[in-house]
């Protein structure tokens, strides 16, 4: 949305003064003074016309060729004023110096009143000023800040067309002197170049009432955008009838029959449904984006979110599809906030709240989509709404893909990291715990010996204090190894561990089973994993169920390992944040290149399934 940059700077009753001059008080003068100067200019300018063409006969220069050459002459003026008028409002903040460069140009090309040697000039150069200006906006600034682009195109035709109309005289020597026709050099020069020179600032009136109707109100827009398609098929069909009638009678010497204008009618007729089509939707793609084509966006967004691949081309290709959103769809900003708090973001965020979207993947709550209105009294559609709750289902699935990505990045982070305090841990331990105790029991041991011969007595009693010392050293090594791996893993084995913990949910009155096929040989780390994921997943069950039945199931097939856990109670919300015990369990299997599914099961309750490859262990786990 185009709005005028706010004026910060000035006193709330200065501002709106302001505002109201720029809308209403300056472009009421420009159109009257424009007018006033036309009226005034045009009988002079009349005269200095028929002046220049006394030499010429009827058939080298017909009065209705002076008559069309002053009307262009005129409408400089008029097409320059309409379009300062309206850059009042449009024109961002280079409206300005666009203003005054569109006046200067409009009336030194006019002709209609006397300017001085190089006034065109400078007024050209004004205007280009003001062109890179707002491209250098583009590219610093978002919406609404910088002037809306088809504006700066508007300034492009104009400045083009002057170059054309300064540079593009032809000699009136290399036309000849034809007695019975209109010379063309000077048919180019008087008739031709000022009409170039005068479509130049008709297209910039075009953009600028399309950068008005950007930021129009729905129904201001929308009549705007049905006056512009009749204008055009008008002026397509004035055209068209001109050139075929015109053009048979000139090329047939026809004049004065029917058919001409029966075929004329005829092509009007076929074609003018699918150039009303053509020119509508071409109008509502500048105005309103791509809104009439859901698929083409959702294509366009596929194509922009499957090029990424990794976590950080991932935040890459979900900014790629923001702008990509927004510029397809013409909206001010959109932005993805999840549920950490991050948020990614195209464009400013205009004053009014923006729309939001949940965001939810695999039945877990994301975050929110949010959508800034193109106006802020324009609502968004039912066929709009549509489409951007399909561009948030897909964006939540790359966003879950993203944070996934991360997730299982930080896990592996965390387990080098792990891994490696385990090991300070260890060598603490046993250098400044076990270590300590080991070269004390030797020296009290010694001391003992020697006691042996002298007292006996003392070194009984001795010996009696370091078989104490010695169960303390035991059972620090044992805790040593618990921290390790489970001791029950070793002295039960995985499947009786899984039985110890069923034993201790059979005691809070909870009806558990295990059901087992046959399995391989299992590693180390994968029966760690297991044991781990089990009793995180029946913790879970105690906790917040509220079943009354629990299984677990543990089976082999096709090189995967999977552990299912079902219970009978509440279930899972419809949207849920991911908790301390899902997240370990999920960095549990990925850390085995495995998956974890927490779903709805089929007969009621909550299903948590692990897979874990049988064979794919990292290395270093």
């Amino acid at each position: 949305m185009q709005v005028r940059p706010p004026l910060v700077s000035t006193p709330g009753s200065a501002r709106r003064l302001l505002w109201a001059l720029e809308t209403w008080v300056w472009p009421a003068l420009l159109l009257v003074g424009s007018a006033a100067l036309i009226s005034g200019a045009l009988h002079p300018r009349w005269l200095d016309l028929v002046w220049q063409v006394r030499d010429l006969t009827d058939t080298q220069w017909p009065a209705a060729f002076t008559r069309l050459r002053l009307w262009l002459d005129g409408a400089q003026t008029g097409l320059a004023a309409l379009s300062a008028a309206l850059l009042l409002t449009v024109g961002g903040r280079q409206r300005y110096p666009a203003l005054l460069g569109v006046l200067g140009v409009g009336l030194a090309s006019s002709q209609l009143w006397p300017v001085p040697a190089g006034g065109l000039l400078s007024f050209w150069l004004l205007l280009g000023a003001a062109w890179l200006w707002g491209l250098s906006d583009l590219r610093r600034l978002e919406r609404p800040q910088r002037v809306s682009r088809v504006v700066l195109w508007g300034y492009g035709s104009v400045l083009l067309t002057l170059l054309v109309w300064t540079f593009g005289v032809v000699p009136l020597e290399l036309s000849g002197a034809a007695l019975d026709r209109v010379p063309p050099g000077l048919l180019w020069n008087e008739l031709i170049r000022p009409g170039v020179r005068d479509l130049g600032l008709a297209a910039l009136l075009l953009c600028a009432v399309l950068a008005y109707a950007e930021q129009s109100p729905g129904a201001v827009r929308g009549g705007l955008l049905r006056g512009l398609v009749f204008g055009g098929l008008s002026l397509g069909t004035a055209l068209l009838f001109s050139v075929v009638v015109g053009g048979f009678s000139a090329l047939l010497h026809t004049s004065g029959t029917l058919w001409p204008s029966l075929v004329a009618a005829g092509l009007v007729a076929a074609l003018i449904e699918p150039a009303r089509s053509a020119l509508s939707r071409s109008l509502r793609r500048l105005l309103y984006g791509e809104r009439d084509d859901p698929s083409g966006v959702m294509q366009g967004l596929a194509r922009q979110l499957e090029s990424s691949g990794g976590a950080a081309p991932l935040r890459t290709g979900l900014e790629n599809a923001l702008a990509g959103v927004a510029a397809a769809l013409r909206l001010p900003f959109v932005a993805l906030r999840f549920a950490d708090g991050e948020v990614l973001s195209c464009g400013q965020l205009p004053a009014q709240p923006p729309e939001i979207l949940p965001l939810t993947a695999q039945g877990e709550f994301i975050g929110t989509l949010e959508v800034a209105r193109r106006t802020q009294r324009e609502a968004f559609s039912k066929a709009e709404w549509a489409l951007l709750e399909g561009v948030a289902r897909q964006l939540a699935v790359s966003a879950h893909a993203w944070h996934l990505a991360e997730q299982l990045q930080a896990s592996q982070d965390h387990l080098i990291r792990a891994g490696e305090e385990e090991r300070r841990r260890l060598r603490r331990d046993l250098h400044d715990g076990l270590g300590p105790s080991l070269a004390g029991l030797g020296l009290k041991l010694e001391a003992a010996r020697l006691l042996l011969t002298r007292s006996p007595e003392r070194a009984a009693e001795q010996l009696s204090a370091l078989r104490e010392e010695v169960q303390e050293s035991v059972s620090e090594v044992r805790r040593l190894v618990h921290d390790l791996r489970p001791p029950k893993l070793d002295d039960l084995g995985l499947v009786g561990a899984l039985e110890e913990l069923l034993v201790g949910v059979r005691q809070t009155g909870l009806d558990a089973s295990l059901e087992l096929k046959p399995l391989p040989p299992l590693g180390a780390a994968l029966e760690v994993a297991v044991y781990r994921i089990a009793q995180e997943a029946l913790t879970n069950v105690m906790k917040h169920a509220r079943a009354s039945q629990v299984s677990l199931s543990l089976s082999a097939a096709d090189g995967l390992l999977t552990l299912e856990c079902r219970d009978d109670g509440v279930g899972l919300p419809d949207v849920r944040e991911p908790g301390v015990g899902s997240r370990s369990m999920r960095e549990r299997a990925g850390a085995l290149s495995g998956t974890l599914e927490l779903a709805a099961a089929p007969a009621g309750g909550t299903l948590v399934r692990a897979r874990l490859p049988l064979a794919a262990v990292r290395p270093g786990v």
